[in-house]
């Protein structure tokens, strides 16, 4: 997809006319979200994961997208909604647990955030942000060591740097 090769006007362009031939696309409108998204259009991004979740309830993609667009204007109780019910819907995700995990963590909730980058790495051993992410709650929990084996860990694995979410 453009998206991942930043031509994000020439994704926008293809996202507009697939929505153009038609309106109720779901898939259309949940990657019109993501381009927005990737444009920090948040409000248009909202509102295409809106209309994407009104087509596709299921829609877990949409769900995650609208958290993470919420995240990011700091509307944490509809973002943590949102990524609730994309864990129902997709229970194995870990993506889903980690972003529930950083929005515990902007709650400093940090018992909670740490059960969340947990069960991300349950379902995903390689995914080293949710390693970096624990490291930080854990440091934040006062858990020293813990930390310092998570940062090793998400080291290993090539986390490292800021993650946009």
């Amino acid at each position: 997809m453009y998206c991942d090769n930043d031509d994000l006007e020439k994704a926008l362009a293809d996202a507009n006319e697939a929505v153009r031939l038609d309106a109720e696309d779901a898939d259309a409108l949940a990657i019109r979200g993501q381009v927005y998204y990737a444009q920090h259009d948040l409000d248009k991004a909202i509102t295409d994961y809106s209309k994407t979740i009104t087509l596709d309830p299921q829609n877990d993609n949409a769900l995650r997208g609208r958290a993470k667009a919420y995240f990011h204007k700091e509307d944490l109780e509809k973002a943590l909604a949102d990524v609730n019910a994309a864990i129902k819907v997709s229970i194995e995700e870990p993506e889903n647990f980690y972003f529930r995990g950083r929005i515990n963590a902007g709650h400093k909730d940090w018992r909670e955030a740490i059960s969340d980058y947990t069960e991300a790495i349950k379902r995903n051993p390689k995914f080293g942000w949710a390693y970096a992410r624990r490291a930080a709650a854990y440091e934040a929990a006062g858990q020293t060591e813990k930390a310092k084996e998570d940062r090793v860990k998400a080291k290993e694995l090539g986390a490292s740097g800021d993650r946009k979410y």
